[in-house]
C-alpha cells in the first residue's frame, strides 16, 4: 500500500507528456485524499499539464511536443511503425502578452534533466539532455533503462532528425533566442555515447543551416558567421564588417548574455571562426589605394559618436592587446575646417590647443574635432582615442608647433627672402631659441638660410651646410670651400639686423650647426703616417680587447695647404681646447699584443706643416716660432701638452744652453738626444723593467716590420696585359661531370700553374716566401726543404680557371679565407677599387686583416677577371631580348652576405628596396622588415648603390624612402546557405562544399579572408 501511494504522489509532469490515449489521471489514497493529473493540447501544439496534489496544491507547466511516425526493422527483422516524440520545457515570455502565442509569447528552457519515456519514463536510464524524448525503445524487463540493439540505433536516429526538424519551427516561431540555445547539449554535458549522435545532429544543423542567431537578430549557418570581443563587434557592426571585408551579412553571430555559461558553450562547440584583435590590426593595414578607399569611405559616412567607439577601439587594441595599426597614411582624422567637416592625415592633425594662441595660423594647421575624442562614455575610452590618434601622428599644439609648421612651410614653397616677414621669422626663431637652448634640433634639417657658394649664387641651405666668415667673423673658411665643403652665411644678414640683434643672431646660428670652428674627429689608425709601424701587428687576430685609435681635423691637410691667418687661429683655438689623448694614436689586435703608440695624424700633420703666423705675417711650423713671437690672438696654453707635441718652440728651446747641457749628457749616457733619454725615464717611473721589454719584443713571431716583403715590377705592362688577355681568353672552362659528387676536372692543373706563379710572385731576394696575410715568412718548410703553403682562389665567381687568380697563404689563413670570409660577397669590388695601393683590407672571422700583392699579381688579376666579366653575363631569354642573372646560391644554407651586412635568403637579386629611419638608425628593407641598419641616410645609401654596383646592376634601383606596409596575400571568402557537404580534403572534418568552393568547417584558412 505505502509503494503505491508513493508512485502516485511521484506522478510528474511527464507522465501523461508522450500518451496518446490517456489524458487525465484521478487517484484517492487511503486517508482520504486524492489528487490528479490533467494534459491539454492547445491548437498550436503546446500542451499544458496540470496537477492537483493530495495536499491540494496545484502546479501548471506547459511543453512545446514534437512527435512523427517513423518505420524501423525490430528485432525479428520485420518492419514497424513507431511514434517518437521530444517535448521542451515553455515559460512564458515577461514582455509579451499572452493572448497572442504567434508573437513569442513563450520562450524554451532547459529543464534540470532531461528525461527518456517508453510511452512512461524510464526512470533509470540517463540522456544528460535538457529537453524529453519518447521513443518505444527495446528496455529491459523492468522497462526502467533502453537496451544497446539494431532497433533502438534507428529510433535515435529519428529522434536526432526529429530534433533538427523542431529547430526550424521553433526558429519560425520566434523562439530560437540566444537564451534558447541553454536548452542544447554541449561537450561539457557528458552526453552519453548512445545519445551523441542527437547532439552531433544538432551541431552539424546550426553550423550548416540558417539556426544560429545573430548580433543583427537574424539567423544563419554558424559556418558563415564570426565571433570576437563584444567591443569589437559592437564597434563594428555588419554592415561594417561588409564594407571592411567584402562579408556578406551577417557577420557576426550573437553574443550570450555571459561567458562560460550554457548559451556560450554550446556557441563554442559550434566552432564557429574567431575574428580577434589581430584581425582587426590586419584590416587596419591597407596594401593597396583601394583598401585605403574602403576605411576612409566607411570613416567619412560615419557620426562623430560613432568614430569616438571607432578610435577608441583602436586605442585599446594597440595599448591593451599590443597590436600594430597601420592608419598612419590614411586620411582618418576628422578635423574642424571654418566650421565644416574635413579628414586629413594624421601627420597634418594637431589636438586643440587648452589656450588660444593670438597669431596668424600658417593654412596647413588643422585640429581634431573635439567631438571625436572628448565626449566619451568614459575616461578610459577617452585615453584610448587620444591614445590611437596620438601614435597615427596627431600632436600637441603649442609654441614649437608653431615654429615647426613654419619651417616646414618655408621648405616647401617658393621662398624669398626679399619676402616682407621673412626677418620676422627669423626673429621668432631666435626667441624661441632664447626660451628653449636645449631644441636645436628643431632647426637642423630646414632649409631656411642662405649661403653664398662658391660661384656666388645664393641657395636656401641647413645649418649643417653652411659657414661663418666675414662680417660675421673672421675664420678664414671662406677660403677653404673645398676643405669643409660648406657654403659661406649670405652677408645681407649683417645689414638687415642691428647690434645687438646681429650677436644674438650669430649665437642662435652656432647653436644649431653653423660651421664657426674646427673640431678634434676620431680616426683610425690606417691613415696614420707612421701607420706600417703601429699596425705591424696587424696579421693577429682582432678581438674586442683591440685598440685602433687615432685624431685628426676632418679636412686638415687641405687647410695646411694655404692657411689664412684666420683659419690658422681656428686651428690654434682647436688645438689647444682639445683633450690632451689626441696627441697618440694606439694600436694593438687583442690584449696579448702591446699596444703601439705614435704620434697622432693631428700631430703629424700639424709638427711638419707651416701653418702659424708670426707677428710679422710670416707662416712658420711649430717648430720655428716661439711663444715671444706669437701674435696676440694666438693665446699660449699648453696645459694639455699638444703644443709641445707639436714641436712648438722646439727649436728655441733646443739652442737654449740648458738644453745643450742635458742633450750632452744624454748622448754621454748613451741616448741620441734628451728627449730619446726623458722617454726612457718616463718608461721607468711606469715600472716596466728592461727585462720585459726585451722579452715581449724579442718573442713575437714573425715582425713584419723587420721582413723584406717581394717586389715585383710589372714591366712592359701594355705587351704584358695583352698577351694574358690572350691567354685568359683561351683559358680553360670550368668543366665539371657527374660522379657520385660534382668534381672540376681540370681545376688541378691550373692550381699546379697557380703554385709555379705563386712562388715566382712571393719569394723575396733571400729565397724566403711568404703568405699574403702574414706579410712574413712562412711557418715551416716540407721534407724537401721547399716551403709548404695553400694555393687559396681568391674570387670563386669566375666562368673560367686562372693562375693569377690564387693567393699564397699560410695553412691557418687559408682556412679562414675559405671558411670564415666575411669579405666574399665584395672581393671583386675591393680589388678593382685598388689604384695605387698594394693590400686589399678583407675581414675573416669577424677581424680585420689585410692581403698583400705584388704590382704584377694585381695587375694580372685584375686583367684576367676583366676578361672573365663578361663570360659572366647570363643568356638572353628570346622572347624579349631582357638579361636574365643567375640566382647566387648560398654555401650550407647560409645566408648571403655583402660588406659585413647578412640578409635573407632570395634577396641576391634584389631590387626593390625601402630605406627609412628606424629608432636612431636608418635601415633598408622590404615588406617583411628591416634587412640592414646604418648609422645615417647616406651610409645606407651608399651601401646600397655599392651592393647593386657588385650585382652588375646599372642604374642602381632608386631606394623608395618610407616604412613599407606589411604584406598580407588573402582571398574572398565563399558563403552558401544551404551548401552540399562531403568530407575536406584539407581538415579532414565534414565541409567541403561540392564544385570547387571552399570547406565550410575550416574556410581553407581558418580565419577570415578579407578582399
Amino acid at each position: 500500500m505505502e509503494e503505491i501511494e508513493k508512485g502516485l504522489r511521484a506522478l510528474g509532469d511527464n507522465t501523461l507528456l508522450f500518451l496518446s490515449h490517456i489524458r487525465s489521471i484521478e487517484y484517492v489514497l487511503h486517508d482520504g485524499s486524492s489528487g490528479s493529473l490533467r494534459r491539454i493540447d492547445h491548437q498550436d501544439g503546446r500542451i499544458e499539464i496540470q496537477l492537483r496534489h493530495p495536499d491540494g496544491k496545484r502546479t501548471s507547466s506547459n511543453w512545446l511536443r514534437f512527435q512523427k511516425e517513423v518505420d524501423v526493422i525490430d528485432e525479428e527483422a520485420r518492419e514497424k511503425n513507431c511514434r517518437i516524440a521530444i517535448a521542451y520545457a515553455l515559460v512564458k515570455a515577461e514582455t509579451k502578452n499572452d493572448k497572442e502565442f504567434d508573437q513569442v509569447l513563450w520562450k524554451i528552457m532547459p529543464v534540470n534533466r532531461g528525461q527518456v519515456s517508453i510511452f512512461f519514463p524510464a526512470d533509470k536510464e540517463t540522456s544528460n539532455l535538457r529537453f524529453h524524448l519518447h521513443a518505444p525503445f527495446a528496455s529491459t524487463v523492468a522497462r526502467d533503462s533502453v537496451r544497446d540493439c539494431a532497433a533502438n540505433n534507428q529510433l535515435r536516429n529519428h529522434i536526432s532528425s526529429l530534433v533538427v526538424e523542431s529547430l526550424s519551427i521553433i526558429r519560425d516561431k520566434g523562439m530560437l533566442s540566444m537564451e534558447a540555445l541553454g536548452v542544447l547539449p554541449n561537450v561539457r554535458d557528458n552526453v552519453p555515447e548512445f545519445y551523441e549522435p542527437i547532439r552531433l545532429a544538432i551541431v552539424d544543423a546550426f553550423r550548416n543551416k540558417p539556426l544560429t542567431p545573430t548580433k543583427n537578430g537574424k539567423y544563419a549557418p554558424g559556418a558563415s558567421l564570426f565571433r570576437g570581443p563584444a567591443k569589437i563587434s559592437t564597434a563594428l557592426d555588419d554592415d561594417d564588417m561588409a564594407e571592411l571585408t567584402g562579408h556578406i551579412p551577417p557577420f557576426w553571430a550573437g553574443n550570450p548574455p555571459q561567458l562560460h555559461q550554457r548559451e556560450d558553450q554550446f556557441l563554442d562547440s559550434l566552432e564557429i571562426s574567431r575574428w580577434e584583435w589581430s584581425e582587426l590590426s590586419y584590416i587596419m593595414h591597407p596594401n593597396v589605394e583601394e583598401e585605403d578607399r574602403v576605411i576612409q569611405k566607411l570613416i567619412f559616412k560615419k557620426d562623430d559618436k560613432w568614430l569616438q567607439r571607432f578610435y577608441s577601439l583602436l586605442g585599446e587594441s594597440m595599448k591593451l592587446h599590443y597590436q600594430i595599426i597601420g592608419l598612419d597614411c590614411s586620411r582618418v582624422v576628422r578635423i574642424d575646417k571654418n566650421g565644416a567637416t574635413d579628414h586629413v592625415l594624421p601627420e597634418d592633425a594637431f589636438f586643440s590647443p587648452s589656450e588660444g594662441y593670438e597669431i596668424n595660423l600658417p593654412d596647413n594647421v588643422f585640429f581634431v574635432k573635439k567631438s571625436v575624442y572628448e565626449n566619451v562614455r568614459s575616461a578610459t575610452a577617452k585615453e584610448y582615442a587620444i591614445a590611437f590618434l596620438q601614435s597615427m601622428g596627431v600632436r600637441e599644439f603649442n609654441p614649437r608647433t608653431i615654429i615647426e609648421l613654419s619651417l616646414i612651410q618655408h621648405n616647401t614653397a617658393a621662398a624669398s627672402h626679399k619676402e616682407s616677414n621673412y626677418y620676422p621669422k627669423l626673429k621668432q626663431y631666435i626667441n624661441y631659441w632664447k626660451s628653449n637652448p636645449d631644441d636645436r634640433e628643431l632647426f637642423k634639417e630646414h632649409s631656411f638660410l642662405l649661403g653664398v657658394s662658391s660661384k656666388n649664387r645664393l641657395y636656401w641651405r641647413t645649418p649643417q651646410e653652411l659657414a661663418f666668415s666675414s662680417p660675421y667673423e673672421e675664420t678664414g673658411l671662406e677660403s677653404v670651400v673645398e676643405g669643409h665643403s660648406r657654403d659661406i652665411l649670405c652677408r645681407d644678414y649683417a645689414e638687415r639686423f642691428n647690434a645687438e640683434e646681429l650677436k644674438q643672431f650669430t649665437a642662435f646660428l652656432k647653436a644649431i650647426g653653423v660651421m664657426h670652428e674646427l673640431i678634434v674627429v676620431r680616426s683610425t689608425t690606417y691613415l696614420n703616417p707612421n701607420s706600417k709601424d703601429l699596425r705591424r701587428d696587424s696579421y693577429a687576430k682582432r678581438t674586442h680587447t683591440g685598440i685602433d685609435s687615432d685624431f685628426t681635423i676632418q679636412g686638415l691637410e687641405r687647410y695646411l695647404k694655404n692657411p689664412a691667418t684666420p683659419l690658422s687661429r681656428l686651428i690654434w683655438m682647436c688645438l689647444i681646447k682639445a683633450d690632451p689623448m689626441c696627441d697618440k694614436a694606439r694600436y694593438r689586435p687583442n690584449q696579448q699584443y702591446p699596444t703601439r703608440e705614435g704620434p697622432s695624424q693631428l700631430v703629424c700633420l700639424l709638427k711638419d706643416h707651416s701653418w702659424i703666423p708670426d707677428k710679422l705675417g710670416n707662416v712658420k711650423k711649430p717648430s720655428e716660432i716661439s711663444v715671444d713671437d706669437l701674435r696676440s690672438d694666438f693665446p699660449y696654453d699648453d696645459k694639455n701638452g699638444l703644443l709641445t707635441a707639436i714641436g712648438f718652440g722646439e727649436q728655441e728651446r733646443k739652442r737654449s744652453s740648458e738644453y745643450l747641457r742635458k742633450d750632452g749628457a744624454a748622448k754621454a749616457a748613451g741616448f741620441d738626444n734628451a728627449e730619446e733619454q726623458e722617454k726612457w725615464r718616463k718608461v721607468k717611473e711606469l715600472g716596466v723593467s728592461a727585462d720585459d721589454l726585451l722579452f715581449q719584443y724579442s718573442t713575437k713571431p714573425c715582425d713584419a716590420a723587420e721582413y723584406e716583403l717581394p717586389e715585383r715590377s710589372a714591366g712592359n705592362s701594355g705587351i704584358r696585359q695583352k698577351r694574358l688577355a690572350e691567354e685568359a681568353g683561351n683559358a680553360p672552362g670550368r668543366v665539371v661531370e657527374e660522379r657520385t659528387r660534382t668534381v672540376q676536372i681540370n681545376k688541378p692543373i691550373v692550381k699546379e700553374e697557380a703554385r709555379q706563379y705563386l712562388k715566382d710572385n712571393y719569394t723575396n731576394p733571400d729565397d724566403s716566401m711568404s703568405c699574403q696575410i702574414c706579410k712574413g715568412e712562412l711557418p715551416f718548410k716540407q721534407r724537401d726543404g721547399s716551403y709548404y703553403f695553400e694555393a687559396v682562389e681568391f674570387f670563386l665567381k669566375t666562368n673560367k680557371f686562372y693562375p693569377q687568380n690564387y693567393l699564397s697563404l699560410c695553412p691557418n689563413h687559408a682556412a679562414m679565407f675559405r671558411l670564415v670570409n666575411d669579405s666574399e660577397c665584395n672581393l671583386k669590388s675591393l680589388l678593382l677599387d685598388v689604384v695605387d695601393e698594394v693590400e686589399i683590407p678583407v675581414t675573416l672571422a669577424g677581424d680585420g686583416y689585410s692581403i698583400y700583392f705584388t704590382e704584377r699579381h694585381i695587375a694580372d688579376l685584375k686583367t684576367v677577371l676583366g676578361v672573365d666579366a663578361p663570360n659572366r653575363v647570363a643568356k638572353s631569354d628570346q622572347s624579349d631580348g631582357k638579361e636574365i642573372r643567375p640566382k647566387s646560391k648560398t654555401a650550407n644554407g647560409r645566408s648571403p652576405e655583402y660588406m659585413g651586412i647578412v640578409f635573407p635568403q632570395g634577396l641576391d637579386t634584389w631590387k626593390n628596396a625601402h630605406c627609412y629611419q628606424h629608432g636612431s638608425a636608418w635601415a633598408i628593407g622590404k615588406r617583411d622588415g628591416a634587412v640592414a641598419h646604418f648609422k645615417s641616410k647616406e651610409d645606407a645609401s651608399k651601401w646600397w648603390a655599392k651592393f647593386c654596383d657588385y650585382r652588375d646592376i646599372s642604374p642602381a634601383p632608386r631606394l623608395k624612402e618610407g616604412k613599407p606596409k606589411p604584406k598580407v596575400t588573402t582571398k574572398k571568402p565563399t558563403q552558401s546557405v544551404e551548401p552540399q557537404l562531403e568530407k575536406c580534403h584539407f581538415c579532414g572534418g565534414k565541409g567541403k562544399i561540392v564544385g570547387g568552393g571552399v570547406c565550410s568547417a575550416c574556410r581553407g584558412m581558418g580565419k577570415l579572408i578579407r578582399r
